[in-house]
């Protein structure tokens, strides 16, 4: 005879994690260098999208924005895709972009 606890006594506890309060945020989507274009105005200009997550975006190689700047973020990738977005800093690796909720605009 043996003093061992059984195999399913070891295992943690998983009470409680399937609720939505304790489920885990969907993480960001990155996306390394992803063709992209951001449309100012009536303008046109290719771009690369270095990240993206649900809040923010980072594309590079889009010269001449500046904070408060209004674009649009158009992702080739997966059919065409366009977020607005407000242009809040630039960075060593683009241009820093807030994105606005689906459906919603920016302040």
């Amino acid at each position: 005879m043996t003093n061992m606890p059984a195999e399913a006594a070891l295992r943690p506890d998983r009470t409680g994690l399937s609720t939505p309060a304790s489920a885990p945020e969907p993480a960001p989507l990155y996306a390394h260098d992803e063709p992209c274009a951001v449309l100012i105005g009536w303008q046109r200009r290719e771009g690369v999208l270095r990240m993206l997550s649900a809040s923010h975006a980072v594309v590079g190689g889009v010269p001449g924005l500046r904070p408060g700047d209004r674009v649009r973020l158009l992702r080739h990738a997966g059919g065409a895709v366009v977020h607005d977005c407000l242009v809040t800093r630039a960075t060593l690796e683009g241009v820093e972009l807030a994105r606005a909720a689906p459906g919603g605009f920016l302040a």
